[in-house]
C-alpha cells in the first residue's frame, strides 16, 4: 500500500493472479481521482470468457455508434427478444410471435421534436397493431415484457383510440385507432413547450394525449400484432411539428415546381413545400395585415393533392361527449395562439369542434376578441376615436348575446358556404389573377352550450355526406362557450 508516494511496505502474501484494484468510498469519502498509473504486463492475465464477450459486445456497440453518429435518431440496441435491427438500426423488424416487439430510441425525445416512424408490413393474421409512447426511465438495462401495455414504470402509451399511462386507461376516444392503420402510414410522436403528449398520424396532429410528459422521456414503439416492420423517418420529414416548412413554403417557386411535384408523384413533403393553392392563400393570408402575434404553429393545407397525399381521414371526434366534425377540405388552416385559459379548461380535449363563416372584414375584430361577437354589438362606429364599450370578463359578460344567435357547424361545406360566408374579390400579387376569397374559424364549442336547429332552408339538398341537414345547425347565445381554434381560408 501507498500512502501520499510512501510504501508502507508488505500488507498481504501469496496474492493470486487475476486480481483487481478494489476502492469503497466509505463514509467520510464522497469522491476520488486516479492521479497515476503503471503499465503492466497483462499477457499472463486470463480473462473470463463473460467478461470477454461483454467487452467484445461493447466493442460493438460503440462502432455501431460511430458509424450512426450522422443519423438523427435510431432504435436503441436493448429491444424486444423478437426484434430484429436493420438499416443502421433505423428499421425494426418483429421476426416472429405477435408480441415481443417493443423498441425505444436511442436519444431522449426533446420538446418540439418529431419521432415519427413508418409501418413497412402488416399480417393480417393477427389483431391490434403499432402502439406508441414514451417511457420516463432509461432502458439500457430494463427487460422488456411481452407488450408495453404491461410496462409499470414511468410509460405513456397510445393503443387503438385509447392513452394509457403506466398500463392504466387515461382517455378514450383519442384520435384515429391505431390498429386500421395502413402500410406506409406514419405515425409520430412530439412534446410541446408545456410538456405535452401529441400524437401525429400522416402529419395531422390530434392533440394532447397526456400532460406532465416526463424529461427526459425516450420515444418507445412497439410492433405488436399486425404490425411487424416500423423504420424511423428523418427528423425534417413534413409533419404539423416539424420546424421551417413555413419559410420554405414563403421562399418556394410554386407556381411552376409546384405543378413538377405533384406531376412527378413526390411524397407529401415536397408536395407541401411546393403547394401552388397554400401559396395563394399564404398571400391572402398577408394582404389581410394581420399581425404574426395571432397564429403559432405551421399552416396546413387541405386541397385536395395535400389531402390525398397525406391520407387523411375526413371525419374525425373531438369532445366529452365526442362530437363528429370534417376536416376543412379545400381550405388553408393557420393554428392560432390559445390563451391560457384554453388549458385550464382542458379545452382540446373536452370540447366540440365546429365551423363559423363570416366576412373577411370581421376577421380582425373576432380575433382582437377571441371570441365570436356577433357584428350588431360592435355599434354604429367602428373608429378608435370613438368611445368604446369596456371590455368584459367571462363572469361579468351577460347571460346571453341579447338574442343574437350564433350559427356554427360541424360541417365547413355548411359553415363556409355562400349563406354565411360570403366572397371577397383578392387580386393576387404575384400573378395578377382575382379569385374569390372566403374565410372562416374552426372553433372549439363548449358541450351543452349549444342546440342543435332545425336547417335554415328546409329545401335544399343534402349539404354534406357525412351528415344529415337536420345535424349540421347548431346556434348558441352563451358568451364564453366558444373559443377561436384556427383562421381557415379558400379561394376559388
Amino acid at each position: 500500500v501507498s500512502l501520499n508516494g510512501d510504501d508502507l511496505g508488505e500488507a498481504a502474501a501469496s496474492i493470486p493472479k487475476n486480481v483487481f484494484a478494489v476502492i469503497d468510498l466509505y463514509g467520510a469519502v464522497e469522491g476520488i481521482v486516479i492521479t497515476s498509473s503503471a503499465s503492466i504486463d497483462t499477457s499472463s492475465i486470463v480473462l473470463s470468457p463473460a467478461y470477454e464477450l461483454e467487452q467484445t459486445t461493447q466493442l460493438d456497440r460503440d462502432q455501431d455508434s460511430d458509424t450512426s453518429v450522422h443519423l438523427s435518431t435510431c432504435f436503441h440496441s436493448n429491444h424486444g427478444k423478437n426484434i430484429l435491427l436493420r438499416e443502421g438500426a433505423q428499421q425494426a423488424e418483429r421476426l416472429a410471435s405477435y408480441n415481443q416487439g417493443i423498441v425505444v430510441g436511442n436519444k431522449p425525445l426533446k420538446k418540439r421534436k418529431l419521432f415519427q416512424v413508418r409501418i413497412g408490413k402488416l399480417n393480417p393474421r393477427w389483431s391490434s397493431s403499432l402502439m406508441i409512447g414514451v417511457v420516463g426511465f432509461p432502458v439500457d438495462k430494463f427487460t422488456f415484457p411481452i407488450s408495453a401495455m404491461a410496462i409499470k414504470k414511468p410509460c405513456i402509451l397510445i393503443q387503438n383510440e385509447s392513452v394509457y399511462v403506466s398500463g392504466c386507461k387515461s382517455k378514450d376516444h383519442y384520435g384515429p385507432n391505431l390498429d386500421t392503420l395502413e402500410e406506409n402510414s406514419r405515425v409520430g410522436v412530439t412534446i410541446d413547450e408545456e410538456s405535452c403528449l401529441h400524437l401525429l398520424v400522416n402529419g395531422i396532429d390530434y392533440g394532447v394525449a397526456a400532460r406532465d410528459v416526463p424529461h427526459p422521456c425516450w420515444p418507445l414503439v412497439d410492433a405488436y400484432g399486425q404490425c411487424e416492420q416500423v423504420t424511423i423517418l428523418p427528423e425534417d420529414f413534413e409533419s404539423l411539428a416539424a420546424a421551417g416548412i413555413k419559410e420554405e413554403c414563403e421562399k418556394a417557386d410554386l407556381e411552376n415546381k409546384g405543378k413538377e411535384k405533384s406531376i412527378s408523384g413526390v411524397d407529401c413533403s415536397s408536395a407541401a413545400r411546393h403547394c401552388e393553392y397554400l401559396n395563394i392563400c399564404n398571400r391572402l393570408k398577408t394582404s389581410l395585415g394581420l399581425p404574426d402575434g395571432f397564429f403559432e404553429g405551421q399552416s396546413v393545407c387541405f386541397c385536395s393533392t395535400c389531402h390525398k397525399a397525406r391520407g387523411d381521414d375526413p371525419q374525425l371526434r373531438r369532445g366529452d361527449p365526442p362530437k363528429d366534425f370534417i376536416l376543412p377540405i379545400g381550405w388553408c388552416r393557420y393554428l392560432l395562439r390559445a390563451p391560457n385559459k384554453t388549458h385550464s379548461l382542458n379545452v382540446a380535449e373536452k370540447w366540440n369542434i365546429a365551423y363559423y363563416g363570416l366576412h373577411i372584414s370581421d376577421v380582425r375584430r373576432m380575433l382582437d376578441s377571441f371570441d365570436l361577437v356577433p357584428s350588431e354589438e360592435c355599434g354604429p362606429s367602428t373608429s378608435v376615436l370613438s368611445p368604446q364599450p369596456l371590455p368584459c370578463t367571462d363572469k361579468s359578460r351577460p347571460e346571453s348575446l341579447g338574442g343574437k344567435q350564433i350559427y356554427l357547424s360541424p360541417s365547413l361545406r355548411n359553415a363556409g358556404g355562400s349563406q354565411l360566408s360570403l366572397k371577397h374579390r383578392f387580386l393576387d400579387p404575384k400573378t395578377k389573377k382575382v379569385y374569390d376569397a372566403r374565410v372562416a374559424f374552426q372553433v372549439w364549442v363548449k358541450p351543452g352550450s349549444y342546440k342543435i336547429s332545425p336547417p335554415l332552408d328546409e329545401d335544399k339538398s343534402q349539404v354534406d355526406p357525412h351528415f344529415k341537414n337536420s345535424e349540421i345547425d347548431w346556434i348558441t347565445k352563451e358568451r364564453g362557450s366558444t373559443l377561436l381554434c384556427a383562421l381557415l381560408l379558400r379561394v376559388e
